[in-house]
């Protein structure tokens, strides 16, 4: 198995959370395109820290934690729990910006006016 990120995000955001950026712009495209699991004007895709371990062994849920943790305080993604079970505590991701981190490329200038945004936040 391969896994790719974009150096660029791995350089603003650190290189585990540009490996699940990645991760979350292929599931969240291919739901846009399958048109499934559009909520509150976001297309959404889940996974559990335990699953995306599976996918990632290099990562253990923890670290997964932590880094969607960081992905979330740096206004990248949102987390929800949508799930019909009250048991399952599977989170829900989408994009903040998904017009942004779904662009063909991400520029510099986009990723400084994140990052000025969460500051004045």
């Amino acid at each position: 198995m391969e896994h790719s990120f974009s150096v660029e995000l791995a350089i603003d955001f650190g290189i585990q959370e540009a490996v699940l950026i990645r991760h979350f712009q292929f599931w969240i495209l291919k739901n846009r395109s399958c048109k499934k699991h559009k909520y509150e004007n976001r297309t959404w895709t889940y996974g559990s820290a335990k699953e995306l371990s599976t996918l990632f062994p290099y990562l253990s849920p923890k670290q997964v934690e932590r880094t969607i943790k960081r992905l979330v305080d740096s206004g990248v993604i949102l987390t929800k729990q949508m799930n019909v079970s009250d048991w399952d505590r599977t989170l829900w991701y989408a994009f903040v910006n998904e017009k942004q981190m779904l662009g063909p490329t991400l520029t510099k200038g986009v990723r400084r006016q994140m990052r000025a945004k969460k500051e004045r936040e």
